[in-house]
């Protein structure tokens, strides 16, 4: 077996144990962040998208009795009919609870952290590009000490002023819904490490995941 093989694995099983080692939630206990994806993946229409992360991720930032339908479409840049859907979706996936009306937290966290790279893939683009500041650049976290200031990432902006490397966010309007919410705005910044960063900062993003969601 080859030494990418082995490494494979050993995540695997890593996601597995952790997965079995939560505290039972709405959702059921005992799954895998691995089998989420497959659950959603059995076909196309079921498939967990872009945007219902993007609506769990901002569920986590929210009361459960804080929101409306109306309310978490308009603050994620997302149509009425598609909030629903996402919720729909992730509800499949064992992702959201209907009775919490929330996230589930762990699980989610889990799910991103050793899947989004591979489901959610992206690209670091030139290292000229101006745009908003993501990954450890983002306000809040910090992070960009000791990195030239072309190699840091930022999302495409006509307005932006930032420099770096471009990465096309999780969702078209991942970077709407970043700036009206700066909770929300580090969640997706570290989601963005975790696409396309290198093993330190994937490191970081995974510790930064893990605090705020398992």
């Amino acid at each position: 077996m080859s030494a990418r093989l082995h490494a494979g694995v050993r995540a695997l099983r890593r996601a597995q144990q952790a997965a079995v080692s939560l505290r039972g939630t709405a959702s059921g206990a005992g799954a895998s962040p691995v089998d989420h994806y497959f659950r959603v993946s059995r076909n196309t229409n079921g498939m967990l998208k872009p945007q219902d992360v993007l609506v769990l991720l901002k569920l986590t930032t929210l009361w459960p009795n804080e929101w409306t339908y109306a309310s978490l479409s308009e603050s994620v840049g997302l149509s009425l009919s598609e909030t629903h859907a996402a919720i729909q979706r992730a509800t499949k996936a064992r992702l959201f609870s209907e009775v919490a009306r929330t996230a589930v937290q762990p699980e989610l966290g889990l799910f991103l952290i050793y899947g989004a790279d591979h489901v959610y893939f992206a690209e670091r683009g030139a290292p000229t590009s101006r745009g908003m500041q993501t990954g450890f650049a983002a306000p809040g976290l910090d992070g960009a000490n000791g990195y030239p200031e072309n190699d840091l990432l930022v999302w495409p902006d006509p307005d932006g002023t930032d420099q770096g490397r471009v990465v096309e966010p999780l969702y078209r309007s991942a970077p709407v819904a970043a700036k009206r919410d700066p909770a929300l705005y580090i969640l997706l910044a570290a989601v963005d490490e975790l696409r396309v960063g290198r093993a330190r900062e994937r490191d970081r993003a995974e510790h930064i995941i893990r605090e705020a969601l398992c």
